[in-house]
């Protein structure tokens, strides 16, 4: 078939392209780019756009916009990422938008596909109104912040299978934490944490002009603690308080003590 697009490269062209592809200058886009040019070349290889989309797993319409640019915008421009005409729009999700988006993750993808991509999740909240517009890389970041990659387990209260009480409970608290401030009803936060107190067995040595403060690596086991945590984000009050275990028995540590600092605001 008779291309309306075709690439002729001169031989400087050629031997920039093939000085990108020898030692990966650029972007893994802009080596793709000019593996592609080197084989769509008239002079050189002259593959088919089949064969070139099939060897470098992109489509034939990549390869034929590839042509057009080279032809009507020059060789440079060709190279390089296309601009965009506006800048992008921030989006930045709010409490309730990375609920559902975490919640969609979990779940099964729509039919016809077999897992979830980035742009797959980013259409679908814009398709069931939850943003009016997102990119892909917002819910990366997005799920990125809340810990949702393929090398960690996370732990989630799982809810009964078809359980919309337990939903509609779920969905009021995320309403409750999107409110305004009020100083009338605050909003508090509490959770609490066994953590293991651990004990120095050697005396550190004090540091000096000649060194810094050395300390032994080796810790030895003194017990539990319990730390509750009181929290009002909307206002930067926060309290931590260290208990003895819930075991028999009496601790070498004090009953309680507290700390209060404010929040970093952001």
């Amino acid at each position: 078939m008779n291309k309306k697009y075709i690439v002729r490269l001169s031989d400087d062209e050629r031997g920039v392209c093939q000085e990108i592809v020898k030692r990966l200058k650029g972007t893994s886009e802009k080596v793709k780019r000019a593996q592609i040019l080197l084989r769509a070349d008239a002079d050189g290889p002259s593959w088919p756009d089949s064969k070139i989309a099939e060897a470098y797993d992109c489509s034939v319409r990549t390869v034929e916009n590839l042509r057009e640019r080279l032809v009507t915008t020059g060789f440079d421009a060709t190279l390089e990422r296309k601009k965009r005409a506006t800048p992008p729009t921030p989006c930045k999700l709010d409490g309730v938008a990375e609920a559902r988006l975490i919640a969609m993750r979990l779940g099964k993808p729509p039919a016809g596909y077999g897992r979830w991509s980035l742009h797959l999740l980013a259409d679908e909240l814009v398709v069931l109104e939850v943003v009016p517009s997102i990119c892909a890389e917002t819910v990366r970041k997005t799920l990125k912040k809340n810990g949702m990659t393929k090398r960690k387990i996370e732990y989630w209260v799982i809810p009964p299978d078809q359980d919309a009480e337990f939903v509609a409970d779920m969905e009021n608290v995320l309403e409750t934490y999107a409110e305004a401030y009020d100083p009338e009803q605050p909003v508090l936060c509490m959770d609490e944490q066994p953590v293991q107190l651990l004990k120095e067995t050697k005396v550190p040595i004090a540091a000096t002009k000649k060194h810094a403060k050395r300390v032994d690596y080796e810790y030895e086991r003194n017990g539990t603690a319990s730390i509750f945590m009181f929290a009002e984000p909307l206002s930067g009050f926060r309290q931590a308080t260290a208990r003895e275990p819930r075991s028999i028995g009496q601790s070498k540590w004090p009953n309680c003590w507290t700390r209060v600092t404010p929040l970093a605001r952001r």
